[in-house]
Formats: structure tokens, C-alpha cells, sequence
């Protein structure tokens, strides 16, 4: 690709995961001003900001593997990258000319309940001879996570935290779809478009194993924007279910690729190639190509034929093409970089449907459209926690709070309604809870959980109650003024046996 530099560097990283793998190396990753321009510009409209001094210019994605020899579950392939230089390097020790940063990253996989059914984790660093190399522009590191999930609907949180400074910052992922398995018919599954692809054996050095599967490297391309000046896009996939007892020759499958518009019309054929049968499985790599093509958003479509057996499959993967120019002269608030400028107007209002004062409220509503846009820009204006810094602290928080209570707690196919929820509600006023203690199935009456806020004054107690087993989860007490108080569940809180009841 013309806009990557994929130069591996002489620093050597060591790398772990808590679960099933030990060590490894690192890879590092130099964009140019397009990419830490147009894309990270996409990565602020596609994740949740971060909060006020947390670790920014954070992508994550997810590619799924539905292999049906791995039974009833999917492998679930968690990438992320992060920028280099936000991470504070430090001497270890004396005798050690280099300076070093570690990095520790997890996975929280959610259910559609918001609760917490699965982690993962990884832990590692890097090394720069110099803090003015450390500093560097434009580095950014790869890594990847994986673990297994039944059949379901889920959402996910990637958390990076810089082991020595604390500061973190999180990717929420949602609607991850697991679908059961599908056996006795070709499968195309694990479709992944990445800046690069290339087939190094199982024995590379030099190479994150990490960022290896059945041989190829994949440095992905989790946003899946690329540039005006790309001339190829890198895609690995894999097809599942290509023999079975009623296969009796070696036919091979056909692989045709095309690059369609956001109606499926064919916009570029890129040509058949075909697919032996090594096995029950194979892993495919293709670099497409998408030179001339105009700043659009498309997709792949990869359409997998076995004539054998009259059997057909087919994937659509979509992707974007950007101008850096257009995308800063169409949006000129995201020259800084500020989430807030890419809402849209009715996700700006719900922002301070919470925090408005009863007169804020009169006043906001009696406004036209134009009227609340003016509002609302002055409104910030005037509650900026950090006025002496870049960008507004304030609304950077209620933002984190808005994506957060969204992918949690959202019982819409759209998960956009969590806001709007009695939990949501609750978290977008109060922030994060202390602790949070879930009640998934007490012995008698429904689920239900309580957050505590400890370090507000005098304590704040918010009981929600899954009444209808809906996972609609419903305020049914809490301890502060304005908001509903049940004795009873105030005397269940204090005598603590929660789960006898």
C-alpha cells in the first residue's frame, strides 16, 4: 500500500497472555499524514471517546471464525493498535542503555444482559534508544486477543492501559453476532481486510505470532478505511466444509471477487481464481485492487462456488475509500479531533437531556432547531471543565458516558437506546459506579443489580430490578432525593444476604 511503511524495526518486543500464550514479539506500524488523519478521524466516529487525560488514538476490531470443528463455539479474533508516544518509557534499570514502555490490554466480552461473561488479556512492551525516538510520530503497535463465545448476541470493551503513567483508554465493539456453526455445506467464515497480508510459514522470525494465523501475517486494517493513494486492499478469509462423504474428486472450488457499491452493484470484477481442497478447511489471501478508485464507501463481495456439490456462498465486507483533504473540508470541527462535532443533532441533545436544570430545560425547549444548535454551542461554553486546555473536558465525559450506557445496556438491534434506559439514566447523571453487584438469578424473584457511589457524600445506592425478565431493567430504589425509595428493598440492602431471597 502506498500509505504504510511496514519497515520492521530493530526494537525486539516480549509480549504475553494471561491465557494460552507466553511470549512473543511485537510489530510496529508507521502511517502517514493520511492515516493518522482521515483514519483515525473514522476510528473517533466508529469508537467511544476517551475520557478526560486517558490514552486517545485507540482502534479495535473483531473478526469471527465460526469453524464448525470448533464445536458449538466461535473463535472471536480481537485487534487493536494504539500510538507509540502516548506511552511513558522509562529506565528499568541502570545498566540498561534503552528506555521502555509496557502495555497492558484486556477484552471484556458482553452479553446481552451488560454483564461480563468472558476476558482476556495481554501484557507487553516495547523499547527506544532515545525518548526522542519514543516520541516519534506516526508508530503504532499491533496486537491481538482472542477467545471463544457460544451462540449469542454480545458486545465488547477493549481496554488499554500504559502500565507505568495508569492512563487507560477503551474501544467498545457492539453487535457482535455469533451465529451456530454451520456443518455439510461450503462456509466462507473469518473475513478480515488488513493493510497487509503475506504467507511467512510457522516458523518467521522476526514476526508477532500473535499476528499469525495458518501461516499468513495480518497486519489488519480493523476501520477498514483506506486511502485515495492506495492501490491494493489485503483481505485473509477462510472457507469451511469443503469435503464431505459426498465429494469423490478433487474439483476445485472457484473464488470470484468483485468490489461492489453500497447497492451490490458490481463497481470493479476482479476475477476468479480457484480453491483446491487440502482438507476439510482452507485459508485464502488475496491483495485486491482498488487503485482509482474514488473516495466512496464500498464493499467487498467474495462469492465461494462448489460445482461438485451445487453449493454457493457468499460474503459481503464493506470498507471506505477517503480523501484526507475532503473528509477535513467537509467536517472542519474534526480538524481537532472532536468526536462531539461528528453527532449527530438529536444525539447532541440527548448528551444534556440529564443534565439540564428544570429553567436550562424550559428554555432549551421553546427554541427551533437553529435556536438549540446555538444553545447547545454556548451551553458548552460555559461548562468546560478544562477551559485552559484543548477541547471540552466536560463534554468529552458526558460523550464516554453516551457510548458507554449504549453499548451496555441497549436492547435495540441498533444499540443506540441505552441512554435512554433507567440504567443509562442513572450513569450518564452520576458517572461510574463504585461497585457494581449483579444478581443474575436470585432464588426467588427476578434478577436485578445495585450500583453504589461511595465516594459521593453520605453514599448513593441505585437498586435496578429486571422485572419483566426482559433484561429491561427498572429503578426500583435508591437513597437519593427525587429518585423512588422502597423501604423494603432498603432493609434488604442493609442486612446484605442478598441471595437468600
Amino acid at each position: 500500500m502506498a500509505t504504510i511503511d511496514y519497515s520492521i524495526p530493530t526494537t525486539v518486543w516480549a509480549s504475553a497472555r494471561t491465557s494460552d500464550v507466553s511470549s512473543t514479539e511485537a510489530f510496529q506500524l508507521k502511517h502517514t499524514l493520511f492515516f493518522l488523519g482521515a483514519a483515525f478521524i473514522i476510528l473517533l466516529l466508529a469508537t467511544a471517546a476517551s475520557a478526560t487525560n486517558d490514552l486517545t488514538g485507540i482502534y479495535g476490531g473483531v473478526v469471527q471464525y465460526d469453524n464448525p470443528e470448533y464445536d458449538s463455539v466461535a473463535m472471536l479474533d480481537f485487534t487493536y493498535s494504539v500510538e507509540r508516544r502516548q506511552f511513558a518509557f522509562y529506565h528499568p534499570d541502570s545498566t540498561d542503555k534503552r528506555f521502555y514502555a509496557r502495555i497492558f490490554a484486556q477484552v471484556d466480552l458482553i452479553d446481552s444482559r451488560g454483564l461480563v461473561v468472558d476476558s482476556a488479556s495481554s501484557l507487553f512492551s516495547t523499547s527506544a534508544m532515545t525518548l526522542s525516538d519514543a516520541d516519534k510520530a506516526g508508530v503504532r503497535l499491533f496486537d491481538r486477543i482472542q477467545m471463544f463465545a457460544k451462540p449469542g448476541l454480545y458486545s465488547a470493551r477493549i481496554t488499554v492501559i500504559d502500565a507505568a503513567s495508569k492512563r487507560k483508554g477503551e474501544v467498545f465493539i457492539d453487535k457482535i453476532v455469533v451465529e451456530p456453526a454451520v456443518a455439510n455445506r461450503i462456509r466462507i467464515g473469518g473475513v478480515c481486510l488488513a493493510y497487509r497480508v503475506r504467507y511467512v510459514g510457522n516458523d518467521a522470525r522476526d514476526v508477532n505470532p500473535r499476528l499469525v494465523r495458518n501461516g499468513y501475517e495480518i497486519i489488519p486494517n480493523p476501520l477498514a478505511v483506506y486511502s485515495v493513494a492506495d492501490s491494493t486492499l489485503a483481505m485473509y478469509s477462510e472457507i469451511y466444509n469443503l469435503t464431505d462423504s459426498t465429494v469423490t474428486d478433487s474439483d476445485p472450488l472457484q473464488i470470484f471477487y468483485a468490489v461492489v457499491g453500497q447497492d451490490s452493484a458490481v463497481v470493479r470484477p476482479l476475477g476468479m481464481q480457484p480453491l483446491g481442497r487440502p482438507g476439510r478447511s482452507a485459508a485464502i489471501a488475496e491483495n485486491l485492487d482498488i487503485k482509482g478508485l474514488p473516495a466512496d464507501n464500498y464493499k467487498v463481495r467474495l462469492i465461494v462456488v462448489d460445482p461438485e456439490r451445487n453449493q454457493v456462498d457468499t460474503q459481503f465486507t464493506a470498507f471506505s475509500i477517503m480523501s484526507p483533504r475532503s473528509v477535513q473540508s467537509s467536517q472542519p470541527g474534526l480538524a481537532g479531533n472532536d468526536p462531539y462535532d461528528t453527532l449527530s443533532f438529536k444525539a447532541k441533545v440527548r448528551l444534556v437531556t440529564y443534565i439540564l436544570t428544570p429553567a436550562e430545560r424550559q428554555t432549551f425547549e421553546s427554541l427551533n432547531d437553529s435556536g438549540k444548535v446555538n444553545y447547545l454551542t454556548q451551553y458548552w461554553k460555559e461548562h468546560n471543565g478544562s477551559p485552559n486546555s484543548k477541547g471540552n473536558a466536560t463534554r468529552r465525559e458526558m460523550l464516554r458516558r453516551y457510548n458507554f450506557v449504549n453499548a451496555l445496556f441497549s436492547n435495540n438491534m441498533a444499540m443506540d437506546n441505552g441512554w435512554s434506559t433507567d440504567r443509562g439514566r442513572i450513569y450518564m447523571t452520576y458517572g461510574p459506579w463504585d461497585e457494581r453487584n449483579q444478581y443474575p438469578a436470585p432464588r426467588t424473584g427476578n434478577p436485578f443489580e445495585i450500583w453504589h457511589y461511595r465516594s459521593m457524600k453520605e453514599g448513593k445506592v441505585f437498586v435496578f430490578e429486571d422485572i419483566s425478565n426482559t433484561e429491561d431493567y427498572k429503578l426500583v430504589h435508591s437513597n437519593v432525593d427525587g429518585e423512588v425509595f422502597n423501604q423494603a428493598w432498603q432493609d434488604r440492602i442493609e442486612l446484605e444476604g442478598l441471595d437468600v431471597f
